[in-house]
């Protein structure tokens, strides 16, 4: 009986322990993804090369704490990265890489395509920056922002270098995508206006900021001619205006109006004139035994006949005078206007009078 319950006990524990060593091993615990660290990125990957910005250690000019080239240089990063730059700090200072050929070899060396300085000049508590941005290709100034800060703490110059930073980006960014303007003109070398604005003479090549304008071509004896035109970022727009010379027959038509109502005037007052002696003693013969015992002269004008004679004239020069005017708008797409209005006394004097 011992027997038999030895062999079934040994059953027993011989059929629990197969399960036991058959037990899957817990999973090991994986870390839950978190946000990549800039820092944390391979050596062989690296960001877009045009948002990648070497930036050189600021030069600090006056007695100032350590703390404010820290935290000026916190900023700046700050307002590069707001421009979604990867910035890459630099242990060169300005002053020992001041030429283009430095600047162009950290640039290479470190695979940026800016290089930025800050120099912050400190007079007691006037602050001075500038913010000047180069072209790792060449080594040469592409932009620059200098800004002053006058009675400011430290917490001041890092929100003005921030600032900086960032509009610095902005601009260099707004530029690449700027559209180009062709402006060619026959006969070449007329001035142009970009929103009345002289930019140069034909033929001519200008980056333009994206959006609607305004041009205008003018040139000594051509009309000035105007488009109007929108520039899309990235796109070259050309611009072919042929310059035409005013209309010979309008300028005649306006010249000849001018000159008719100048000789009208002029012949109607010597007309008026005429009538207005007309009668009275001839002084210029009066003498002697012409002048009667009264006084009077036996010779008087006679001049009523030519002096309403040129007031005719001269009133057929105006009527000519008009009707040139009234050509002359016609010509230039405008309305005739020859009647007059009369004055608004006179208008109810003839109606009364009906």
């Amino acid at each position: 009986m011992q027997c038999l319950l030895r062999a079934a006990l040994a059953i027993v524990v011989a059929g629990v322990q197969p399960q036991v060593n058959a037990a899957e091993p817990p999973a090991p615990s994986v870390p839950e993804p978190g946000p990549v660290d800039e820092t944390d990125r391979p050596s062989g990957e690296a960001a877009p090369d045009d948002r990648r910005i070497v930036l050189l250690r600021p030069k600090i000019v006056g007695d100032t704490p350590d703390r404010v080239r820290v935290e000026i240089t916190s900023a700046v990063i700050a307002g590069l990265r707001r421009g979604e730059a990867e910035v890459i700090e630099s242990d060169q200072t300005i002053d020992g890489c001041a030429d283009s050929e430095c600047r162009r070899q950290v640039a290479a060396e470190l695979g940026v395509t800016r290089v930025l300085t800050v120099t912050v000049t400190v007079t007691r508590r006037d602050y001075d920056t500038k913010i000047t941005l180069y072209d790792g290709a060449t080594g040469d100034e592409v932009a620059a922002i200098d800004r002053r800060c006058e009675l400011c703490g430290i917490a001041e110059v890092a929100e003005l270098v921030d600032s900086q930073s960032a509009t610095l980006l902005r601009r260099i960014q707004q530029k690449a995508v700027a559209a180009t303007l062709v402006v060619r003109s026959d006969p070449p070398g007329a001035r142009v206006l970009l929103d009345r604005r002289p930019i140069g003479t034909t033929p001519l090549t200008v980056e333009v900021a994206v959006g609607a304008h305004a041009i205008e071509l003018a040139m000594r004896g051509f009309t000035t001619a105007q488009r109007n035109f929108t520039a899309l970022a990235g796109v070259r727009e050309t611009l072919m205006v042929t310059l035409t010379r005013p209309d010979q027959t309008r300028t005649g038509l306006r010249r000849g109006a001018i000159v008719s109502f100048a000789a009208a005037g002029v012949v109607g007052v010597v007309g008026a004139a005429l009538v207005g002696i007309h009668g009275r003693p001839n002084r210029l013969m009066c003498s002697g035994g012409d002048v009667d015992a009264q006084g009077d002269c036996r010779f008087l004008y006679g001049t009523r006949a030519p002096g309403v004679a040129l007031i005719a004239l001269g009133s057929a020069g105006l009527m000519v005078g008009i009707g040139l005017i009234g050509a002359w708008r016609s010509a230039n797409g405008r309305r005739p206007k020859l009647g007059f209005r009369a004055p608004e006394g006179l208008r109810r004097l003839g109606a009364a009078t009906r």
